[in-house]
């Protein structure tokens, strides 16, 4: 769960996102099996599904239907995964 009033501001300009500014990150990530921790960590900037949040991809296709991007959940923030939104 991501507190919205830590998000501060997002820039797009030629299909590009860019994170101006994040308050303090909430988003974290935690893996276990039985009792054993195997990940326990917070994820950079808006976390899984922020547009922008991608190191390595901030591009987005907005359509008047649809919005697609591709976003991280990697340590090193590289792209790994990709979100559509539709209505």
């Amino acid at each position: 769960m991501v507190d919205p009033k830590l998000l501060k501001r997002l820039t797009t300009t030629d299909n590009k996102a860019t994170i101006e500014s994040v308050g303090r990150t909430c988003v974290r990530v935690k893996l276990t099996s039985g009792t054993i921790t195997l990940a326990n960590r917070r994820l950079p900037g808006l976390g899984p599904g922020g547009l922008g949040s991608a190191k390595d991809d901030t591009s987005y296709k907005c359509t008047e239907n649809s919005l697609e991007y591709k976003s991280s959940t990697a340590e090193d923030g590289h792209s790994n995964f990709s979100v559509k939104l539709v209505p």
